[in-house]
């Protein structure tokens, strides 16, 4: 259970295996006080990448292709939550199964038609963007699935919000 320490920050416990924790102390910051600070430190930087990257994505992207990403993914695992010291796999994971999985939902699944967007348009745009920016998609993608409750009418405002979040609505 997590614990608020005298600085108002929550304290609790973390493992990792003994591969991630020389990971974590080879990065040590000279005046880091402590690992936790490391770790902390790591996280903000992690998440301001993906931001980074998602700043760019919401430029190229429309609401409707974004969606068509989203339902393109859904059910799909990345694996990205068992990448080990090899961080390779998360960079190839995101270069070539985004697009893959894009693809054959349009050719299957005509979704294109269904999210009114062009596929094939949809399918340069994603092949035209970067590394942190495929990732943060997909980030952003398998972390939505993830978090959506079961309630169907909680799932649907999960669902909005998200998508408001990328951008907003048009109408």
């Amino acid at each position: 259970m997590a614990a608020e320490a005298k600085t108002g920050s929550v304290v609790f416990s973390v493992s990792m295996s003994p591969e991630q924790k020389k990971r974590i102390d080879a990065r040590k910051i000279h005046g880091c006080p402590s690992r936790s600070a490391l770790i902390v430190n790591e996280l903000e930087s992690w998440w301001s990448a993906l931001e980074l990257g998602m700043h760019f994505v919401r430029q190229v992207l429309t609401r409707n292709e974004a969606m068509l990403v989203l339902d393109a993914m859904n059910g799909v695992h990345t694996g990205l939550d068992f990448v080990d010291a090899d961080k390779d796999v998360v960079w190839r994971w995101s270069q070539s199964m985004l697009l893959y999985e894009v693809s054959d939902n349009i050719s299957l699944n005509h979704a294109d038609y269904n999210f009114e967007v062009d596929g094939k348009a949809l399918v340069e745009k994603l092949s035209g963007l970067g590394h942190l920016e495929r990732l943060a998609l997909v980030d952003w993608s398998i972390t939505l699935w993830q978090r959506l409750p079961d309630n169907p009418e909680e799932k649907g405002k999960v669902w909005e919000k998200e998508l408001d979040r990328f951008l907003p609505n048009p109408e």
